[in-house]
């Protein structure tokens, strides 16, 4: 299951980033320790708790706001170590 979801993972991403038609050319890629980083955060998400999380971020409403995915993940692991230590 990880393999067959790495696979289509990496699939999205070529042809999200349009790499695809850029076969043979060389380019450059910015922030480059973010792609192994997101694949493993969504390989994880899909083969662990099924989340069908696409390579390019969802966006969807949640307290009449567009919040992607990642973007509320975010928000909780920036703001859950505070909550812990402070008190009420």
């Amino acid at each position: 299951m990880v393999i067959e979801e790495t696979a289509t993972l990496y699939r999205e991403m070529l042809s999200v980033k349009g790499w695809e038609q850029k076969y043979g050319e060389e380019f450059i890629v910015d922030h480059l320790n973010r792609i192994p980083q997101k694949s493993a955060f969504l390989v994880i998400a899909r083969c662990g708790f099924d989340a069908r999380i696409p390579w390019v971020g969802d966006t969807t409403e949640t307290n009449n706001s567009n919040v992607s995915f990642g973007e509320a993940l975010k928000g909780v692991l920036e703001s859950i170590i505070p909550r812990l230590l402070l008190p009420a």
